[in-house]
């Protein structure tokens, strides 16, 4: 039987968007391992539906040279104690760090998921620089393995990866971590005054400091509409937004807070819009599933979001950091039921069409079977 193991940077996107990848490719005959910065609790959940956990962690953005080098130790005593055949790494830094070092030790084949640029891609100044060519460095190594795929979730970042580290392979375009359209069914909107949602971490680079600002002219205008965050906070971020700055919007009557939520279907079906307002994104897992709830969407006009929302048919683009396009869209929805109800429809059918979870893990198996073939 193969061996594949995924290399995670944060266990709760491997519940979120992750698990779906290993169950399918554990139903059909690999050996899966899942490595990540698990807590006992849940390392305990995996192990019970069969998971074999191994413990890594990865430090955020650049640190101490002795940390760095440490991880580099850590992934090599990984990759011997696994001994696997494939893989499956997510994240820029993640990819750099594991990337190079299976390189080293000769890990048979390696698949890289750029799942986004993340922060540090989008930082400015000397920070900015100094970690884009470090990490393009890195990058360039990883990419030297003589038996990889590189899997891109939207042709801007392709293009960015391929502008900063020279890459000239060949990569494969799978769109997104897949939805599961059993548990997120298509739900009618709620009666009652409209309820707009953003779910994503509460970062600044998703757009949450522009949203409560539309959010504060729309409630002066509409004063029935509700404007909720939904999703924890993630202070290790470099652009996180503090909890006392959350707080203190919810005691102003700005916004609410929902916090994390565990039922995202139930929390997007609370919903009667959903906006997204980032600065980047991968391809953006919480439009995907409010597209498969059936929910009008309004993002900014970015790589990863432009490519779930489709500009006057599954919703609205705005310009990014444009707090009066992103007032007046979400306005227009506010007023208008019926083409909050024909932006739902064609949501639900383009995630239908286009990023399914089976879709998508019928593309990733695709590419373990070519990588174990070679």
């Amino acid at each position: 039987m193969k061996r594949l193991l995924y290399l995670n940077n944060a266990s709760s996107t491997f519940f979120s968007h992750r698990i779906g990848w290993a169950r399918a490719a554990r139903q059909a005959g690999w050996s899966v391992t899942v490595a990540g910065p698990f807590s006992g609790e849940e390392a305990r959940r995996l192990r019970e539906e069969g998971w074999a956990v191994e413990p890594f962690a990865l430090t955020r953005g650049v640190g101490r040279p002795t940390d760095e080098l440490r991880t580099f130790a850590r992934l090599r005593a990984l990759y011997q104690r696994v001994e696997p055949d494939v893989v499956h790494i997510v994240s820029p830094k993640l990819i750099a760090y594991g990337g190079s070092v299976a390189r080293a030790v000769r890990v048979p084949s390696v698949v890289y998921t750029m799942t986004g640029l993340g922060t540090g891609f989008l930082s400015t100044g000397l920070r900015g620089h100094v970690y884009r060519a470090v990490l393009g460095g890195l990058l360039r190594v990883a990419f030297g393995h003589p038996s990889h795929r590189l899997v891109f979730q939207n042709p801007d970042d392709a293009a960015t990866v391929r502008r900063l580290t020279g890459y000239s392979g060949v990569h494969v375009l799978v769109r997104g971590s897949g939805v599961d359209l059993r548990r997120f069914g298509r739900v009618p909107e709620p009666a009652g005054p409209p309820i707009i949602g953003l779910p994503a971490r509460m970062l600044r680079d998703k757009g949450v400091e522009e949203f409560v600002e539309a959010a504060r002219i729309l409630r002066r205008r509409h004063p029935e509409v509700r404007c909720a965050l939904i999703g924890g906070t993630d202070e290790a971020n470099p652009s996180a937004v503090a909890s006392g700055t959350l707080r203190d919007w919810v005691r102003q009557g700005v916004v609410e807070w929902w916090g994390h939520q565990d039922d995202m279907p139930a929390a997007l079906a609370r919903c009667s819009i959903i906006c997204l307002p980032s600065y980047r994104e991968g391809l953006p897992k919480a439009l995907l599933e409010a597209s498969a709830v059936g929910r009008a969407l309004v993002a900014t006009d970015v790589p990863g979001c432009r490519e779930v929302v489709i500009d006057g048919e599954t919703g609205l683009l705005v310009p990014v950091r444009s707090v009066r396009a992103l007032t007046a869209a979400l306005e227009r929805l506010v007023s208008d039921a019926p083409l909050r109800a024909q932006f739902a429809e064609g949501a639900r059918r383009h995630v239908e069409r286009e990023f399914s979870l089976a879709l998508v893990t019928e593309a990733l198996l695709r590419v373990y079977g070519e990588l174990a073939t070679t």
